[in-house]
């Protein structure tokens, strides 16, 4: 065999091919999206016959010296070209004309076309067919064999299947013009893989440029002169009022770094696209922008003045506005990944909310900062005084941290040590700054620091979100636990229970194991309210718990508001309990109101077992202090020496 002018024909025969293919589909495919199944049949046919073409320009190029084992062989390339490249409609074709050129032709063209002779060659030639099919199948349901991995997956299984075959007659002249041919044919293989694939990234990185210039300068303005673009339109149109809407995909971060860049610039050119020509259709005259590469926007000009005034024309284009958003594509696919993404959106309106797009950006923005489980409608209307108390809550947070590190602060675990249960029944998550102890007396000059800047609810609000995450951190959500809660905000206006509840879920937390602890010596405006949040949160399966029972500021007009299920009787009163007369009457009076409400008493600041013997004579089940324990990682079992002593 003539290995030079096989090479030659093989990379003849490539070259043919590769120049079709590189034409009709590797840079040209985007133009027939429309009718792509069609297409792809059409081209399967077209490469068919090219393929027929490249055989006979084969068996000329290697003249008097044929290898015809090259003429079947070479076209089972196309038919891995167009199942991997393409599509399965592409190899209906190619197989139908490489079907004909193995079986008919050899009879009707023998000069060109060479026939199979032995059984060890139909084997190979069906194996070679074979392995490409069954490797494609297990792709589309085992997305990490890619097309390098399948591709060398057969040569490599159709390398050790050409040496079995020729494993009897290793020896034979026949035997080393097989192997020969197969190398040549392989190694071939392997530079028309990496030329199909070099088009493909030509391909894609064309594509991701021309759709980062369409929908960038084409379709939507660029951050940097976004706005100043728009004051221009409501100058030159006198536009006295309009809707300002952003739209994003929830959690943009998270996204990011989950997907590859391809995937990334797929799916936002696609968001992009569609939601111009949706709004575009809907809304005459509006203009598209980028604030970031984030966020995608447009200002929608209104009308006229009712439209953004009366409260049914605003409701209206509101409603029309999340139809649009809710029918944009959030699922992908792409390279055998299907993508699922949340688009959310946030709307303010120019000429009410605010005549400066910097300031309606900035509300849109705090919309979009929120996360993804707070975000329960598909598009929010943008309230600005929610936003100032935001932002005023914020200022706050930054006041209390210059009265007390909130970066230093942590949870405590104290657990409640149950006598019926001979075992930890519930976790008090209490906290400490700076390793201080907040109950403790150590504590206290800063916590006057904390009443007199008026920031006592923001702090007990923070150590409560901070004990809310301390549960989801340490995985104990199946644990009872007592969260302190702050009750000014609990009976305000401001406190919304749908936001609540879903900042709880995005802990997931067990909601009928978290009992919300409140202190019964703070004075309360609204009862009528806090009645009402309190009940719309046992709806819910959340419990209730009352501290500072005993102490002489408590109110205990409060407790048919409160509907505890749990009384913790003030530390103080505990710790004289067997010395002082009047203290063991308060434990008394305890035990019998929890009796009539069907609540548990807890005894806190049980130090000793000289405490803990008398109260429990007195009928106390539940004891929480120096004797029990604490500790900065949560215990959910007694230890056995502990056990010992309380029960023996």
């Amino acid at each position: 065999m003539n290995f030079i002018s096989a090479l030659i024909a093989c990379l003849s025969y490539t070259a043919i091919t590769a120049f079709v293919y590189t034409v009709t589909y590797g840079l040209s495919r985007h133009l027939f999206i429309k009718i792509k199944i069609y297409y792809e049949i059409v081209l399967g046919i077209g490469l068919g016959f090219i393929s027929v073409f490249g055989t006979i320009v084969l068996s000329l190029a290697m003249g008097d010296d044929k290898n015809y084992l090259l003429t079947i062989l070479l076209p089972i390339f196309l038919f891995w070209t167009a199942l991997l490249f393409i599509s399965p409609f592409a190899t209906i074709g190619v197989l139908a004309c490489n079907m004909i050129a193995l079986f008919l032709f050899p009879y009707l063209f023998p000069l060109y076309f060479g026939k199979i002779e032995s059984t060890e060659t139909a084997m190979f030639v069906a194996w070679g067919y074979s392995i490409c099919i069954i490797l494609y199948l297990i792709g589309i349901f085992w997305k990490k064999i890619d097309n390098w991995t399948s591709w060398s997956l057969i040569t490599i299984s159709l390398l050790v299947s050409g040496l079995i075959l020729m494993m009897p007659k290793i020896k034979s002249e026949e035997s080393a013009n097989f192997l020969m041919t197969l190398m040549i044919w392989l190694g071939t293989g392997y530079l028309t893989y990496a030329y199909l694939s070099i088009i493909n990234q030509i391909y894609n990185h064309a594509l991701q440029l021309q759709n980062v210039v369409v929908y960038d300068h084409q379709y939507f303005l660029n951050q940097a002169n976004a706005h100043e673009e728009i004051l221009k339109t409501i100058q030159s149109k006198k536009i006295r009022h309009g809707f300002y809407l952003t739209y994003f995909i929830s959690n943009y971060d998270l996204f990011e770094k989950k997907v590859s860049n391809l995937i990334r610039e797929h799916v936002t050119t696609s968001i992009a696209q569609e939601s111009y020509e949706k709004i575009k259709e809907n809304f005459e005259g509006a203009v598209f922008f980028k604030p970031n590469y984030k966020t995608f926007g447009v200002f929608i000009p209104a009308n006229n003045f009712k439209e953004v005034s009366d409260s049914e024309s605003t409701k209206n284009i509101f409603i029309k506005i999340e139809k649009i958003v809710s029918s944009i594509s959030s699922t992908f696919k792409v390279d055998k990944y299907k993508v699922s993404v949340k688009i959310k959106a946030a709307l303010s309106i120019y000429g009410l909310n605010s005549n400066s797009l910097d300031t309606l950006f900035e509300f849109n923005r705090s919309i979009q900062n929120k996360q993804a489980s707070e975000l329960i409608s598909t598009v929010t209307l943008v309230d600005p005084i929610e936003y100032l108390n935001e932002r005023n809550r914020t200022k706050k947070i930054l006041t209390l941290n210059e009265v007390v590190s909130l970066n230093h602060s942590s949870p405590i675990f104290e657990p409640i040590y149950d006598l019926k249960q001979r075992d930890f029944g519930y976790q008090y998550i209490n906290h400490m700054v700076e390793g201080i102890e907040i109950d403790s007396n150590l504590f206290k000059e800063q916590k006057n620091l904390i009443s007199e800047f008026g920031l006592t609810t923001i702090f007990t609000r923070f150590l409560a979100l901070s004990g809310i995450k301390s549960i989801y951190r340490n995985k104990i959500n199946d644990a009872y636990s007592f969260i302190g809660y702050d009750i000014s905000y609990l009976s305000k206006k401001d406190f919304d229970i749908h936001e609540f509840l879903s900042k709880l879920k995005s802990y997931k937390i067990n909601l009928s194991k978290l009992i919300l602890t409140f202190d019964i010596t703070i004075e309360v405006d609204d009862r009528e309210r806090l009645e009402k949040n309190i009940q719309s949160l046992k709806e819910k399966g959340i419990k209730t718990a009352i501290q500072e029972f005993g102490s002489e500021k408590a109110d205990y007009s409060l407790i048919p508001i409160y509907k505890p299920e749990y009384i913790f009787i003030e530390g103080n009163v505990i710790k004289k309990v067997n010395l002082i007369e009047e203290n063991a009457q308060i434990v008394s009076n305890a035990i019998k109101i929890a009796k009539k409400i069907d609540a548990q008493v807890v005894a806190t600041k049980v130090d000793t077992y000289i405490i803990f013997k008398a109260l429990k004579e007195m009928g106390i089940e539940l004891f929480m202090g120096h004797l029990i324990g604490s500790g900065v990682e949560p215990k959910l079992e007694a230890p056995a020496e502990l056990g010992f002593l309380l029960n023996k």
